[in-house]
């Protein structure tokens, strides 16, 4: 006679799922409100969370007991990943789950990178989006070639998540050798350097661009409007003056190589031309309809 199946979850199971709902409810919801409003999480909270998790025995639950960890299955993490979900993202980074690609280290590997993450003292980013590609890594462009005992890397990834905490980054990318093309893919641990400062550093120098945008914005358009030309073009150049910020953002997604940015404002610059004319039409019309004979009249000339 067959062994009786059991559906449903075993008390083992409600027992995790109650101890990090409890550890959210606790640690995670009363900071919330200010990480929201910072837009930040301070490295003391971080830093709290990530002892807290350590001594709860959660951290790297996703890694097997060989490393020193919990060893959950399949369905007791996924237990632990929706009693997380009931809080901040921003917060429950510091949970800690790093990825299970890391037990794939051989060698030296496993001290520079597998022991550490699994033990809290460094944290892994995972850099696999690309602008023309997401979760399908068959259309990734990012690529490496081998140089002596090095791999030379060349290509863009973005939106990696958790990049400004990281110690260290796990880069997927396509392996290439010479003319002959791409063989296949790999995973390389790119780390040992100050991680984020180059993200920080380029958002600040993007919003000081920004400021002196919009800065120039407003003077461009108090000047005009005390000569009375409302919302026309800038300094009779026939170029609308909003079209300078739309252009900004244009240039902003041409760098980042984002297509959501670069369609959006096209579409704006085109419409914000369109209002213009309008606006000029209507706020000058006898100026309009001069222009409009003059150009008849020249072309009469040139037809005789």
């Amino acid at each position: 006679m067959p062994a009786e199946l059991t559906y449903g979850l075993t008390e083992e199971n409600h027992m995790i799922a109650d101890t990090v709902r409890s550890f959210v409810e606790k640690e995670i919801y009363p900071h919330e409100a200010m990480v929201e409003r910072n837009g930040e999480v301070p490295q003391e909270i971080a830093d709290e969370i990530k002892r807290k998790t350590i001594e709860l025995g959660f951290y790297a639950c996703n890694f097997p007991e060989s490393v020193g960890c919990a060893g959950l299955n399949h369905l007791e993490f996924a237990l632990v990943e929706r009693e997380l979900g009931r809080g901040s993202m921003a917060l429950n980074h510091f949970f800690g789950r790093p990825q299970n690609i890391l037990m794939a280290c051989e060698g030296e590997q496993i001290e520079r990178y597998l022991m550490p993450a699994v033990r809290g003292e460094r944290m892994d980013a995972l850099a696999m989006t690309e602008p023309g590609a997401g979760s399908d890594v068959r259309g990734m462009k990012c690529n490496a070639v081998r140089d002596g005992g090095d791999w030379v890397v060349n290509g863009t990834k973005h939106f990696i998540s958790g990049a400004d905490h990281a110690d260290f980054i796990i880069v997927f990318i396509a392996k290439c050798v010479g003319r002959f093309g791409c063989i296949g893919y790999m995973c390389l641990a790119i780390g040992d350097y100050e991680v984020g400062f180059s993200s920080k550093l380029l958002f600040l120098i993007w919003a000081v661009v920004a400021l002196l945008v919009i800065a120039l914005y407003w003077v461009l358009w108090i000047r005009q409007y005390k000569k009375g030309n409302h919302f026309e073009d800038i300094y009779g150049t026939g170029i609308p003056l909003f079209i300078i910020p739309a252009a900004f953002v244009l240039v902003t997604g041409i760098f980042s190589m984002n297509f959501m940015l670069i369609i959006f404002s096209v579409l704006d610059i085109v419409c914000e031309y369109c209002s213009a004319y309008g606006v000029r039409k209507r706020l000058h019309p006898a100026k309009t309809e001069e222009s409009s004979d003059e150009a008849e009249k020249k072309e009469n000339e040139d037809g005789e």
